[in-house]
């Protein structure tokens, strides 16, 4: 069973905008985990295969060029610098959770990250030289990743989460996905912190697509939890039961906190000033305070 202090810890740990609680004897150690840089290994050119995924990892053709190598490393310099001047504790996080993380490319997959239970620290990047917006899809990769390897640790020290059938399957309600029982509980974790994370990012953009972009991505984390009380937990198909009491109820807090972050910055709006208003850069901040 996991334990109530196991789930805190993990709820703390993604409340990015959060006050930390710091000791003075801990100062110094803040300070250099705090240093504008990711800490895992790069790796390029590991014969390591990743489970699951629709592409060889160690095949040669997966392997990325040297102009392709040199633009992902400035990519994730400049994410680690934006990480540490707007969501260092979003940093701190992957700083301390990933080891490694494999990069490759591949023709036939579209892009994305990928984590695994068997691989815990590890992740995988594919196709990251390709978006436009490869920063920010960096910043929220290596976050999305990291959040996972938190949840693999803390089932490793207290026990799963829920039950671990490959079936029966849900439907996501961030990216409407089938997903099993143990990605759902997961996305859930993993969607709250992107909430977060979006909503510190979205306090200070470098300029107008950026700050478009957080808020999309915000309306997106937003969204999901809309449904995942009602519409998901409640139905009389979800099995309750195979999902660990402390955990259901973080979930459910989880989905009401980003409920109340939303009526906070939408207090007796109608539909249209509704979207009048996350268009401007007073929502983001306002569902920030409200997850705070």
């Amino acid at each position: 069973m996991t334990s109530r202090s196991g789930v805190d810890a993990v709820l703390r740990e993604l409340r990015f905008g959060a006050a930390p609680l710091i000791a003075a004897a801990d100062l110094g150690a803040m300070a250099e985990a705090d240093e504008a840089r990711f800490r895992f290994v790069l790796d390029f050119d590991s014969a390591e295969r990743w489970p699951d995924v629709a592409y060889d990892t160690a095949a040669p053709a997966a392997r990325h060029d040297d102009v392709m190598r040199s633009r992902i490393v400035s990519v994730l310099d400049e994410a680690a610098q934006m990480m540490a001047g707007r969501a260092p504790a979003a940093l701190r996080l992957v700083n301390g959770q990933l080891q490694r993380v494999l990069l490759r490319r591949s023709e036939n997959a579209s892009g994305g990250s990928a984590s695994h239970r068997s691989h815990v620290g590890c992740c995988l990047l594919t196709n990251l030289h390709q978006p436009a917006e490869a920063v920010v899809v960096a910043i929220e990769a290596v976050t999305h990743e990291s959040i996972h390897q938190l949840l693999y640790r803390t089932e490793q020290a207290g026990g799963n989460f829920c039950d671990l059938a490959p079936t029966p399957t849900f439907r996501s309600p961030w990216s409407g996905a089938r997903l099993p029982l143990h990605s759902l509980v997961h996305a859930s974790f993993v969607w709250f912190g992107l909430l977060t994370l979006w909503s510190e990012l979205a306090l200070g953009p470098a300029f107008d697509a950026e700050a478009a972009h957080a808020r999309g991505r915000i309306a997106h984390c937003l969204f999901g939890f809309a449904f995942l009380d009602d519409d998901l937990l409640d139905s009389p198909a979800f099995p309750k039961a195979s999902v660990d009491a402390q955990v259901l109820e973080a979930m459910r807090g989880m989905s009401a906190a980003a409920r109340r972050a939303t009526r906070g910055a939408e207090s007796d709006a109608t539909l249209r000033r509704v979207a009048a208003a996350r268009q401007g850069a007073a929502w983001p901040a306002a569902v920030a305070a409200g997850l705070a």
